[in-house]
């Protein structure tokens, strides 16, 4: 009887995940999610890094900040790597500064599997290191809500750029020359 019991609320507990997800993109939905357009303020979210750490967006204030949202299941995510850290490094000192946001569970993946989230996240470090990527990196459980809530991310990759005021300069596209809109923007102080 308590076998079953328990079956029936882990059930209801899925089935309600599953409502919670599908209305978090529904349109006309109850839960706000709703894409930034440029020129509009980002809030001062928080989130908690790769190392446990908490943070808030509001220590990038006076930088200009690109916001990439990434998955280990994404392969242009994961071929844009070199492109970021060729950015960073060129323009790190002049005040750009670059955020992950591993969105994991964006899309069509299914996160029914016990364990996907450990396995997920323990991936999405592995490729941190072995990428050598030096940039903040939020993990997926603090960085999907971002994704969908305040950025309105629906696919990856996604890629927004905050100016020195905090304000969104531009929604990258695959085919935007990122490395000349940061130089641009760099260069109007």
């Amino acid at each position: 009887m308590l076998e079953t019991l328990t079956r029936l609320f882990v059930l209801a507990l899925c089935a309600s995940v599953v409502v919670t997800v599908g209305l978090a993109q529904a349109p006309g939905s109850d839960v706000k999610t709703s894409e930034l357009a440029v020129g509009s303020s980002v809030p001062d979210f928080s989130f908690v890094d790769f190392t446990g750490k908490s943070r808030k967006f509001g220590e990038f204030n006076g930088k200009i900040v690109l916001i990439d949202f990434w998955a280990t299941w994404c392969g242009p995510c994961l071929a844009d790597i070199p492109k970021i850290k060729a950015l960073k490094t060129k323009f790190a000192a002049q005040g750009f500064e670059v955020l992950g946001m591993n969105s994991e569970t964006i899309g069509d993946v299914d996160t029914s599997e016990p364990g996907f989230a450990k396995e997920a996240a323990l991936r999405a470090k592995q490729i941190v290191t072995a990428r050598k990527v030096d940039w903040v990196q939020a993990n997926s459980a603090t960085a999907l809500p971002v994704a969908i809530k305040v950025f309105g991310v629906k696919a990856l990759p996604a890629k927004v750029l905050i100016g020195r005021d905090g304000k969104v300069i531009a929604n990258i596209g695959a085919k935007d020359d990122l490395e000349k809109i940061v130089s641009d923007q760099l260069a109007t102080k």
